[in-house]
């Protein structure tokens, strides 16, 4: 990533890219030997803070910043950074959106679609002081999660087990 780009990519991306090269690690996999394997990307996003100050402040960057702010380009730019060339996909169903991307990984593993899956949920907020002069008294907390899954048989560290996975509507 060149420092321009560095510059206009969203934060929820660069913490994303590095928590993935953690969670690889972690499953005991070196993060090369990933490249044309069956791993699918799945990320559950639902808002980003940099899309608006971009379009807020009209920041012009060579047309990179729509791509580097997407919450919907999350996925690829991880399939990007790793060379990944199978499924890669984000998930928009507000505050579900990180277990149905667990559901759909664990899905594409299971009908033999993908060998292993990233799934991966971001949320980081342009923090703005929610109880001084000009604060709402709102603020969304920060978090970011990544898991390496794959069939265990395959797995060379196991910290869990995922054994099924359900979802649902209720939504209009």
């Amino acid at each position: 990533m060149t420092s321009f780009e560095a510059h206009a990519t969203d934060l929820m991306c660069k913490i994303l890219l590095e928590n993935t090269y953690e969670a690889i690690i972690y499953a005991g996999i070196n993060p090369k030997e990933l490249r044309g394997t069956k791993t699918g990307i799945f990320i559950g996003s639902c808002h980003t803070e940099k899309r608006n100050i971009i379009i807020y402040y009209r920041l012009q960057a060579a047309g990179y910043p729509i791509v580097g702010c997407s919450q919907y380009l999350l996925a690829n730019s991880i399939s990007n950074w790793f060379g990944l060339n199978r499924l890669s996909c984000a998930l928009d169903t507000a505050c579900s959106s990180s277990h149905y991307a667990m559901a759909e990984a664990y899905r594409m593993i299971r009908s033999g679609e993908c060998d292993a899956a990233i799934v991966g949920a971001p949320t980081a907020g342009y923090c703005k002081p929610p109880f001084d002069a000009s604060g709402t008294g709102y603020m969304r907390s920060e978090a970011v999660a990544i898991l390496y899954l794959q069939k265990a048989k395959d797995a060379r560290r196991i910290y869990a087990t995922y054994v099924c996975a359900k979802t649902n509507s209720d939504g209009f």
